[in-house]
């Protein structure tokens, strides 16, 4: 098998070579002209090439010269078939180029094959490369030449119409109807461009041929061929059908269309009737048009013409006339068919202008095979196939397998339906690289080189299906936001650049706010639902921003539902512009925000408790500064008062005048004693206890301060335990009774609660010092006359009163405060002017616990001693104080100002420490990392921390460790001296006072 490349400007021409070599089994390649058969050729390297001279764009001497000037192509045969190769200048030319044999259309099957297997067998004829010298002048007079022969063959065609004029008239005024038919035979063969022609008269019965002749036979095969049988299928449809027939056979076999195998193959056949009006004399056959695959309509009515004109002669040969009229007929019926050929060159040059440069891809398929005949260059860049691929495949194999079954269906409908050029529907097609796509397509049936077909546009619409499938998701996703979205969404209309009403809202407005989609764009429905005070507001905001540059307003308004009530409601609107930048419509959404609202009215009396509480704090923190400096005076004053008392006489004015400036410091310790619990920096001794327990004990001391005109009510639940101080605990008991009895002048009800309780995290979020957990709570309550918002914002402060001047000093519930807040509590008042108060206190609440008190030192007066102690203070009056009086009961006494000191001393003394009396709270260190120093070295040493208050970590939160011996300021002196005897003689098995 070779490859062949067949180059004619003519498409019929190339489709007959590939029809005549492709039986052959060769290769072939097509191309138009001879710049696109270079191309092909330098791609392909076929082994022949069959070429037209006159071709556009570039000929074929051009097209040769081109090919020897490539190695690769100097020794690839070529064959000339033309109709113009005549003249020795241009065989001469040809044998320069390197042409190996000229071929003159048209030409026999036969001498086409010959020359062909020639080519094959051997190289092309040994030719130098001809230089663009020596080619262009005989290049240009040839063409020069065969443009003067083109007018001439246009003259010599005209005179061969003149021809079968005269033939036509020859034949009318032929008698011998042997001769006639004879004639007829030839005329026809001559005239349509068959290969071969046959022609015969019937009998009388019309059953046998009494007269049969054939043309372009040679005598021996027409004389070895007979007659064929008039009743043969192929006669038997020309006389029923009254025309002539036309027939397609493929195979080529004569046997198929009933004539014996001894003729010679027929693919193409023509008939038609010799006739009159009313009867049929014979038949004219014709058989494979040169050039063409099959014979045309316009064939078809030409032989029909020629035979209906013999007929009318066997009818009747004195009609001279009239033959000479159907001779006219015939002339003119020729040059009509000359100029049609014409205008469809014409037509078909501008069909494949437009098929060519069409931007989406078009082809042309066989009507019944669906093979592709021509495809565009738009179909061979989209779908990636070449030209020669798209030839060799059909309109199936561009199918995914599964839309085959209904191509073929749709196929097989349109063959029994009329229908014109129009759009077909979407399929899909596959691309040469297996992509899938779809593309809508328009297509109608065609005659396309004289044989039924059709033509075919596609547009890919893969990506406006994808753009179309987003855009549907995109819409569905936009309703399913607006349908579960909790904002309202809404557009409202524009009228003389203001807001003039709601022109679509979403349909969860029923659900927001009560009210139906369809209510809302009623006009009026808005100003009709807003809250009136916030109506005007809302409306002149809307106008102004949204009509301003920025064109967005966000603003907050009450909006009524369905029911009556009003909800607060969030409007955030933007106004949109058309093209020219006019106010078009405004779109916005409304929010529920009443729920945040209340959380904002929350979080404000959130604020402002910890604003309460830090305003608590820095007061604390003020009092506590001057309570704990005070102490330290207040220490010396009744130490050494105490010390002139025993020096003074008895009963003497002197010690009269100690015991009263003993008695106003005492009083002044109290004072410093509730600023100290006000600020929660005072040293509480808590233990275990129970609260309702406490209350059944102390009960009988506060009823002493409550009149009679007071009723007092306990409800005393079973509760479970705390650890607080308890002489605190009963300092507040007794401030909040005293403060519940000055609340009710006129008498009224104490009631006295005890329970537990479980604060849970919606109490603590609405109350922010607290943590959820377990309590116990003690409530205290009166029926007195209340108390003012304003009032219970400062009831806690430090020496704020509601009671006449002198008599209160404003520290009562401060010290309650500071207490409940020391002891990890917290506490609550709940008051309204004319309903009297509840103070609720609330301790955690322990697990099951029990504490075993340690056993107090037996009283007396001023317990002795001779052990060594280390004093250390930093306040000087009170360092001289306890020394002088711890010196006084026997003991060794060695003094620091401060930590430093007393490890020097330490460390300088080489005798025992019993005991070390620290301050806790001194510059540089503190009173515990002294105490944990010296015991590295003296592990014996016991420890008592004096303080007024301290913020380190030798009592955490301002609450005594219970290991740890120590003393508050101010003391007295009999204090001192039992509480460093209680330190030094607590025994081994305790870790009381132990620096460890």
């Amino acid at each position: 098998m070779a490859t062949i490349l067949i180059v004619d400007d003519r498409a019929a021409n190339r489709n007959y070579l590939v029809t005549l070599l492709g039986r052959s089994g060769h290769r072939l390649l097509q191309a138009a002209d001879g710049a696109e058969a270079l191309a092909a050729a330098k791609e392909s390297h076929p082994d022949l090439v069959i070429a037209d001279i006159l071709m556009p764009t570039m000929d074929g001497y051009e097209l040769v010269r081109r090919m020897r000037e490539n190695p690769l192509l100097v020794q690839t045969p070529v064959i000339f078939w033309t109709s113009y190769y005549l003249e020795r200048q241009a065989q001469a030319l040809a044998r320069k180029c390197g042409v190996s044999v000229v071929i003159t259309k048209p030409s026999e099957e036969s001498v086409i094959l010959t020359a062909v297997e020639t080519a094959l067998g051997r190289t092309a004829p040994p030719a130098s490369p001809v230089s663009a010298e020596e080619f262009a002048p005989d290049h240009l007079r040839l063409m020069t030449n065969k443009l003067s022969e083109k007018v001439d063959d246009l003259r010599e065609t005209n005179e061969r119409l003149s021809a079968m004029i005269e033939l036509n008239l020859q034949l009318a005024s032929e008698v011998d109807e042997r001769k006639l038919l004879q004639g007829l035979a030839r005329a026809a063969r001559e005239i349509i461009g068959a290969r071969y022609s046959i022609a015969g008269l019937l009998d009388g019965e019309g059953v046998l041929f009494q007269s049969w002749f054939t043309g372009g036979m040679d005598a021996e095969t027409a004389d070895h061929l007979g007659s064929p049988d008039p009743s043969a299928p192929i006669f038997q449809e020309i006389r029923k059908e009254a025309h002539g027939v036309r027939a397609v056979n493929a195979g080529g076999d004569p046997t198929v269309l009933g004539f014996s195998a001894r003729y010679p193959p027929i693919h193409a056949w023509l008939g038609a009737p010799i006739a009159s009006s009313t009867r049929l004399f014979g038949y004219i056959g014709l058989i494979d048009k040169i050039g063409h695959e099959e014979f045309s309509a316009g064939d078809e009515h030409l032989a029909g013409i020629l035979a209906a004109q013999v007929g009318r002669i066997y009818q009747n040969s004195s009609l001279y006339n009239e033959v000479l009229g159907h001779a006219a007929n015939l002339e003119r019926e020729i040059v009509a068919r000359a100029l049609a050929q014409e205008r469809l060159r014409e037509s078909e040059a501008e069909y494949r202008l437009l098929f060519d440069n069409n931007p989406s891809p078009m082809w042309v398929t066989d009507a019944d095979t669906y093979v592709f005949l021509a495809v565009n260059t738009a179909a061979i860049r989209h779908y990636g196939y070449s030209q020669e691929e798209f030839l060799r495949m059909s309109a199936i194999d561009i199918r995914p397998p599964g839309e085959v079954p209904e191509f073929l269906a749709r196929m097989e409908g349109l063959r029994t339906e009329k229908t014109r050029f129009g759009d077909q529907g979407v399929f899909k097609h596959r691309k040469k690289d297996g992509t899938i796509i779809e593309v809508e397509v328009a297509a109608g049936p065609i005659l396309f080189q004289n044989r039924q077909a059709r033509l075919t546009l596609t547009v890919d619409i893969t990506e406006r299906r994808h753009l179309e499938e987003r855009f549907r998701r995109a819409q569905q996703r936009l309703r399913d936001v607006v349908a579960s979205s909790p904002a309202v969404l809404f557009t409202l209309a524009i009228a003389q650049d203001k807001v003039a009403g709601i022109s679509w809202i979403s349909d969860n407005l029923l659900e927001a706010f009560g009210h139906s989609a369809e209510a809302a764009v009623v006009p009026g429905w808005w100003e009709a639902n807003v809250h009136p005070e916030d109506r005007e507001t809302a409306r002149a905001q809307a106008n102004a921003d949204l009509f301003s540059a920025g064109g967005r307003c966000v603003q907050e308004f009450r909006l009524g539902r369905g029911d009556g009530s009003y909800r607060w409601a969030r409007s955030d609107m933007r106004l949109i512009r058309d093209e020219q930048s006019r106010p078009a419509e405004v779109v916005g959404a409304w929010s529920d925000i009443t729920e945040r609202k209340l959380a904002e009215d929350e979080q404000s009396k959130l604020r402002e408790q910890l604003q309460q509480a830090g305003k608590l704090e820095s007061i604390g923190q003020l009092a506590g500064g001057v309570a704990h400096d005070f102490n330290n005076l207040l220490g010396v004053v009744i130490g050494y008062t105490e010390m002139l008392q025993l020096a003074l006489p008895e009963d003497s004015k002197p010690q009269r005048y100690a015991a009263n400036v003993l008695k106003a410091a005492h009083r002044a310790a109290e004072l410093t004693h509730q600023l100290l619990a006000f600020s929660r920096q005072q040293v509480l001794q808590p233990k275990v206890l129970n609260l309702t327990v406490l209350v059944q004990e102390f009960e009988s001391m506060f009823r002493r301060v409550i009149p009679e005109n007071v009723e007092i009510r306990t409800v005393l639940g079973s509760v479970g335990q705390v650890r607080a101080d308890a002489g605190r605990i009963e300092q507040v008991i007794m401030n909040l009774a005293v403060n519940a009895r000055d609340a009710m002048p006129g008498g009224g009800c104490l009631t006295i609660e005890t329970a537990d309780v479980e604060l849970d995290e919606g109490f603590a979020h609405q109350h922010v010092t607290v943590t959820p957990g377990p309590y116990v709570m003690l409530a205290v309550s009166d029926t007195g006359h209340g108390m003012t918002p304003e009032v219970q914002a400062r009831i806690f402060d430090p020496f704020y009163t509601t009671k006449e001047r002198g008599k209160g000093t404003g520290l009562g519930l401060g010290t309650v405060h500071g207490i409940v807040k020391q002891s990890g509590g917290s506490i609550y008042v709940y008051s309204e002017p004319g309903r009297g108060s509840t103070f609720k206190v609330y301790l955690p609440r322990l697990g099951e616990a029990s504490e075993t008190e340690a056993p107090k030192f037996a009283a007396q007066e001023m317990p002795r001693g001779s052990e060594t102690i280390l004093l250390t203070e930093d306040e000087t009056g009170l360092r001289t104080f306890v020394s002088e009086l711890l010196k006084g009961l026997g003991y060794t006494v060695l003094v620091a100002e401060h930590a430093g000191e007393a490890l020097r001393i330490s460390q300088e003394q080489e005798g025992p420490i019993h005991l070390l009396v620290t301050d806790v709270v001194m510059p540089g260190i503190g009173g515990r990392e002294l105490a944990d120093r010296l015991a590295q070295s003296r592990t014996t040493l016991k420890v008592l921390y004096l303080s007024g208050y301290t913020d380190d970590s030798v009592i955490a939160q301002r609450v005594l460790a219970h290991d740890m011996a120590f003393l508050q300021k101010p003391f007295a002196s009999a204090d001192l001296a039992q509480k460093v005897r209680e330190v030094l003689d607590a025994g081994p098995g305790t870790t009381l006072g132990s620096a460890k």
